[in-house]
């Protein structure tokens, strides 16, 4: 996960009133990411919310079609070699939590040569039967303070 997604995520959750905690950690033997179960870069919680906001924040440069394939149909990795699908999601969404992947991108705010702003694309994940699909829900510009970032 990039600082910067992670910043502006943690920043953007907790304005809204979520506490929030990092799952992702640096193994520095192995010189390895791991997110907490494979799939969460932080997680949040609400006092008006049931369950565990589970979130992944990443760069909208087609890193969050990416993550989607990765996790619905699985992945090659170079040493360990094919990977099935995250075992853990569909638990995690049927056991009454939720989960999201952020996209971070940089979009002109009234179309072409007017000034970029930082937009948030949302895409959540949800069950049909045992079967884990994502859609579309928000695609909006963040007016936040490291704006020129």
């Amino acid at each position: 996960m990039p600082a910067v997604a992670y910043q502006r995520t943690n920043e953007w959750l907790e304005k809204r009133g979520w506490h929030t905690w990092r799952w992702e950690t640096w193994n520095q033997w192995s010189h390895t990411r791991s997110d907490g179960y494979g799939f969460i870069d932080l997680t949040a919680i609400r006092h008006d919310f049931k369950g565990v906001w589970g979130v992944n924040a990443c760069d909208d440069n087609g890193a969050v079609q990416e993550h989607v394939k990765k996790y619905v149909d699985g992945y090659d990795h170079p040493k360990k070699g094919r990977q099935p699908p995250n075992p853990h999601l569909p638990v995690w969404l049927s056991a009454g939590n939720r989960f999201s992947i952020f996209g971070w991108g940089k979009r002109s705010s009234d179309g072409r040569g007017s000034r970029k702003v930082w937009t948030l694309r949302v895409v959540e994940a949800y069950l049909v039967g045992a079967q884990v699909q994502f859609k579309e829900v928000t695609e909006e510009p963040i007016d936040v303070q490291h704006d020129q970032a």
